[in-house]
């Protein structure tokens, strides 16, 4: 067992060494702040070619959507070396199956990113380019509609769509677990909802849903069994 003071004393030191990093990588990310407000921005780029610009009404508001940027990343960066910290830190006073199980929730996590990061760079731009080529698609012209993006709100929607997204994620473990044929039936009409008239947009955004949804619920199932094996050997 480790003594209390030195329990203190290390804690301090990590948490020293986090609020170093933390200035580090905020300071890093000011400086190149216009790359990261690129990158954010590039999956829209990418499907639209068209679509060059983003409006912002004043100052303030680009530099808040920045300091947003700058924090989120930062929280990210601080959140992995925190984990690893904390793992290796309980690691020698940690049994083997308790070893196992933070390592089950590393990779869960990492699977979460991957999700996120899979999702924004691929579903959330082709949503975005259906409704900036909404004009196209209108018969004839009839009605003209020019969408800019602000990008506050584009910044601020992405946000929410993610939560959205580890929200459902956990209700579909929880309430959904044994009914799949309802879920297929609500995903089928929420991309018909969100998708634009178009047969292959459709079929793609269904498959890239239901496969996400499909691995999601083998990692929980792989949990699940694994957590009951625990509880039967101890």
């Amino acid at each position: 067992m480790i003594p209390i003071k030195i329990f203190h004393k290390e804690i301090k030191i990590k948490t020293i060494y986090l609020l170093f990093y933390f200035i580090i990588f905020f300071c890093i990310n000011i400086v190149y702040n216009k790359e990261i407000l690129y990158i954010i921005t590039k999956p829209l780029l990418t499907y639209n070619y068209k679509f060059h610009k983003f409006i912002f009404t004043n100052i303030s508001e680009l530099i808040i959507i920045q300091l947003i940027n700058i924090l989120i990343i930062n929280l990210f960066l601080i959140l992995t070396i925190g984990s690893i910290y904390i793992y290796l830190f309980y690691k020698p006073n940690l049994f083997l199956h308790e070893i196992k199980k933070i390592k089950k929730k590393i990779y869960k996590i990492l699977l979460y990113n991957s999700i996120i990061f899979f999702f924004y760079y691929n579903t959330i731009a082709i949503f975005y380019n259906n409704i900036i080529k909404f004009n196209e698609n209108l018969n004839h012209n009839i009605i003209n509609i020019f969408p800019e993006l602000k990008i506050s709100i584009y910044i601020e929607t992405n946000l929410k769509i993610l939560f959205i997204i580890l929200t459902i994620n956990q209700i579909i473990y929880l309430f959904f677990f044994k009914k799949n044929k309802y879920i297929y039936g609500l995903i089928f009409i929420f991309v018909i909802l969100l998708s634009p008239p178009e047969l292959i947009t459709q079929i793609l955004c269904l498959i890239i849903i239901i496969l996400i949804y499909e691995y999601n619920l083998f990692i929980n199932i792989i949990n699940t069994n694994y957590k009951k094996k625990l509880s039967i050997q101890y």
